[in-house]
């Protein structure tokens, strides 16, 4: 019983320390926020931040590990679904997701605060990507689906960068709808 009281109180402090972080990082640039300040606005100690995290950029790390992680699995509920409806479906679960976590997408997708993380997103979409579009496009377009994928990627993470700085601008739905439209007009390679 001890044992889960200690986890719950665990996962509630990496939780508040999180959001903190997010919020911090609309207020200054990333590499300026101090654990002392991230402490004081979690109401933390320094000594129990440290129990959690060697430094900031640990905390990051983590943060990212868990994102991409929880990205991995909306995209796995949708890999063997009917195409193009399950691309629709993906798009607006990714979407949710990016909502509730809100600043903490906004701070993730800022390239000047973690470009690995950019990097890493793209490996974890590329994989999909790849098994999903490789099921409805002939076999000989292989060698060419590095370059559809790559700007794809950076126009939908600049369009997300953009819906984020004001979510109040579009619905999430008429957003999805859109990238889902732009996706559809090219998936279709021609020789």
């Amino acid at each position: 019983m001890e044992i889960r009281k200690e986890y719950k109180s665990s996962h509630k402090t990496k939780h508040e320390l999180m959001v903190q972080l997010s919020l911090l990082a609309q207020e200054k640039p990333f590499n300026k926020i101090t654990v002392k300040e991230l402490c004081e606005k979690a109401n933390l100690s320094r000594n129990a931040y440290y129990c959690y995290y060697n430094n900031i950029d640990n905390q990051l790390e983590e943060i990212e590990r868990l994102t991409l992680t929880e990205i991995e699995n909306v995209l796995q509920r949708f890999i063997n679904g009917t195409f193009p409806q399950n691309m629709f479906s993906a798009l607006e679960s990714l979407m949710d997701m990016m909502i509730e976590w809100g600043p903490l997408s906004t701070l993730l997708l800022e390239t000047t605060t973690s470009v690995s993380f950019l990097d890493k997103l793209k490996d974890v979409i590329n994989n999909y990507f790849f098994d999903y579009f490789a099921q409805f496009q002939p076999k000989d377009f292989e060698d060419v689906y590095d370059f559809y994928y790559a700007f794809v990627f950076d126009g939908i993470i600049d369009m997300l960068r953009l819906w984020m700085q004001d979510p109040t601008r579009i619905t999430k739905d008429r957003f999805c709808k859109m990238i889902y439209s732009m996706l559809n007009r090219l998936i279709v390679f021609e020789k």
